[in-house]
């Protein structure tokens, strides 16, 4: 039976690790894409995940029921990725090929899906561009769907702070797609 994301806090709260599995359960998926955006590297972002969800069971006593768990564990998880991106910034930082890349090179993908991965690659492209806040941010908000506050809250920013960081970047990114579609615009002329 799972137990509600209150139970499971209660629960740690009392000495009960059985909670801590509602909540890696319900937020294993958000723990790992923050890190993973700061981190860039897939067994690094595993091993950043498992230590949040360690940190958080021995700091649950410092949680404050009054705030958002969510927020509180993405901080958690934020300031753990930036530990490791610290610890790894002087090792060079890979990232296992996508497997439609494979595909695409042995001719498996229709035209529509071949569409969607170039323009799914594009938009990891730019997204690998921008400053680790950059792409943090942007992530949190559009992907995750988390409020300007929630944002904020992880990162350690003000909501000014963020609401700023978000419309450069969508400038950014709408100044580099405008950019390319006239340098190919230049080419195929």
């Amino acid at each position: 039976m799972a137990l509600s994301e209150s139970t499971a806090i209660n629960a740690l709260k009392n000495g009960n690790h059985i909670g801590m599995n509602t909540i890696i359960r319900l937020y294993q998926n958000l723990v790992y894409t923050i890190i993973h955006n700061i981190v860039k590297d897939n067994d690094d972002a595993m091993e950043a995940s498992q230590d949040t969800f360690i940190k958080a069971y021995k700091a649950i006593d410092t949680y404050d029921e009054q705030l958002s768990f969510k927020s509180w564990l993405c901080k958690i998880a934020y300031r753990t990725a930036i530990d490791y991106h610290r610890k790894r910034s002087s090792q060079a930082s890979h990232q296992e090929p996508l497997q439609d890349q494979h595909d695409i090179a042995s001719g498996q993908l229709s035209f529509h899906h071949l569409e969607k991965v170039e323009i799914q690659a594009w938009i990891h492209r730019k997204l690998d561009q921008l400053t680790t806040d950059e792409r943090t941010i942007i992530e949190l908000f559009y992907l995750k769907e988390m409020t300007i506050n929630e944002v904020a809250e992880i990162v350690e920013m003000t909501d000014s702070n963020i609401k700023t960081i978000l419309h450069r970047t969508r400038k950014k990114l709408y100044l580099s797609m405008v950019n390319e579609a006239h340098q190919y615009k230049m080419y195929t002329s």
